[in-house]
């Protein structure tokens, strides 16, 4: 997790991309019309509290203490000049003068609707130029130690959110609810449906890309060094499986099988077939050894008739 947040540390200080372009179109927008209609509550908020005795008093204060620091920065001379001019009875009546008209006409300025409208302006165009500057350069002007110090604490957060006990219990529920989803979806006809298209479809568009030929994503090389390889492995192979699968052969029972499977018609063919030769060359013998005789005994009546 702490490469990962790593990672995209290092990328989002080489992204140029302003935030404007990350934000969805609406939501600058929506941000913009949000801030001028807070605005308004915010600003006659300032001007009640400007009208308050307590916050008179706190600024009245405030005031006074940061003359008092002005005064000591001085150095010892403009320090005595100052103390001889701005006494401590001056001091006094430009608060007073203050508290009396001043933080009310402040009030009034606030509260008119030109102030609103220009502060409105303002605010508008501050947030503008910061979403348009790129991330990377807000990233940047952080510093190495905090950018640093921000990733340590974002991995952190991330690992002990991770780790929390009830993130377990989230997933593990998320978990069991979509099993028990999945289940139900797949009860019915329509889901066993749903499977069995999202099935043919995905054998479908597996069949149909294109993988071309299997050389192609081999080396050169690579059909003579199968061939050296698997030739003598695979030879020797078939030569130990070769008598185990003959002694499982039983040559008569097949021949036997074969020929009972033959009808009668088929078994004269085939006898007519084998022995027809054998036949035709009796018959062939039979009209030469008759003729042999006949002529024979033709012969021997011709010497003693």
């Amino acid at each position: 997790m702490r490469e990962f947040v790593a990672g995209q540390r290092a990328r989002l200080l080489r992204d140029d991309r302003p935030l404007l372009e990350r934000l969805p179109p609406g939501l600058v927008a929506a941000l913009e019309q949000a801030i001028a209609d807070y605005l308004p509550v915010a600003v006659e908020r300032l001007g009640d509290l400007l009208t308050d005795p307590a916050a008179r008093a706190r600024v009245r204060d405030a005031l006074k203490r940061f003359l008092d620091r002005a005064i000591r920065s001085l150095l010892v001379h403009e320090r005595l000049m100052a103390k001889l001019v701005v006494t401590e009875a001056r001091i006094d009546r430009v608060l007073d003068g203050l508290e009396d008209g001043g933080l009310t006409e402040l009030a009034e300025v606030m509260g008119s609707a030109d102030f609103r409208a220009q502060a409105a302006r303002a605010v508008n165009d501050a947030v503008v130029r910061f979403l348009r500057t790129p991330l990377a350069e807000r990233l940047w002007a952080l510093g190495p130690d905090r950018l640093d110090g921000l990733e340590r604490a974002a991995a952190d957060y991330i690992v002990a959110a991770l780790r929390a006990p009830a993130t377990r219990k989230w997933a593990a529920r998320r978990a069991r609810e979509a099993i028990e989803l999945g289940g139900r979806a797949l009860a019915g006809d329509a889901g066993r449906q749903r499977v069995a298209e999202a099935a043919h479809a995905a054998v479908t568009a597996l069949l149909e890309k294109p993988i071309g030929r299997p050389a192609d994503l081999l080396p050169a090389d690579a059909e003579a060094r199968l061939r050296s390889i698997l030739t003598d492995p695979l030879w020797e192979w078939m030569q130990r499986q070769v008598p185990a699968i003959v002694s499982q052969l039983s040559v008569q029972e097949l021949v036997e099988q074969k020929v009972l499977g033959f009808s009668t018609a088929r078994m004269e063919e085939l006898i007519r077939n084998v022995t027809q030769r054998e036949l035709t060359l009796i018959v062939q013998l039979g009209y030469v050894l008759g003729a042999i005789v006949g002529l024979v005994a033709w012969g021997i009546n011709a010497l003693f008739g």
